[in-house]
């Protein structure tokens, strides 16, 4: 009886290590995931901001050909 109350428990440390193992490396994972996550908003979040500033920059060109334009007609004229 000593001897099967031995093994149960024996098996049920071992069991407990296993676990404590796997949550360790689950716990590092997650942490690992959050900071991955939110290097990756971060990033959409500056790639947005640039397609914006692009998009502005590029009114802005097309306003001043605009102008150049009519600048060159005035003088012809």
């Amino acid at each position: 009886m000593c001897e099967v109350m031995n093994y149960i428990f024996g098996s049920l440390s071992s069991s407990e290590t296993a676990i404590r193992s796997i949550r360790k490396s689950m716990n590092k994972q997650a942490r690992y995931n959050r900071k991955l996550s939110t290097l990756v908003l971060i990033v959409t979040v500056n790639l947005v901001l640039l397609e914006l500033d692009r998009v502005e920059q590029k009114k802005r060109i097309e306003k001043l050909e605009s102008t150049i334009e009519e600048m060159k007609r005035d003088k012809g004229e």
